[in-house]
């Protein structure tokens, strides 16, 4: 793992202490377009991917696990925990997004 491209890690449970999530935000936002950081919607995009990716590490270890590769489980939850985040967080950009899902295909 090279340090200066991580953007998130997951630490397990260890020596009594709880599971806990690291992001590196700087990473994070430095991987995204300059104009991005200023745009709420992107810039919450950049951070909740990586987020819930992390997130979905721990849902696969302790509440729903599965023998797959453990990226790609982490992935899954990731496109779901953010499905949700955006649907209730910008919830009134949703009919602009079915009219160009209407006009791409």
């Amino acid at each position: 793992m090279q340090k200066s491209r991580t953007l998130g890690l997951y630490h397990q449970k260890w020596r009594g202490q709880r599971p806990w999530i690291e992001l590196y935000v700087d990473q994070i936002l430095r991987s995204q377009p300059k104009w991005a950081v200023w745009i709420p919607l992107a810039r919450d995009v950049a951070i909740g991917n990586t987020l819930y990716h992390e997130l979905g590490h721990h849902v696969h270890l302790f509440i729903r696990p599965e023998y797959r590769e453990k990226e790609d489980v982490a992935d899954d939850w990731r496109k779901r925990f953010m499905k949700h985040f955006l649907r209730r967080q910008y919830w009134y950009l949703i009919p602009l997004a079915w009219t160009i899902k209407l006009f791409r295909n």
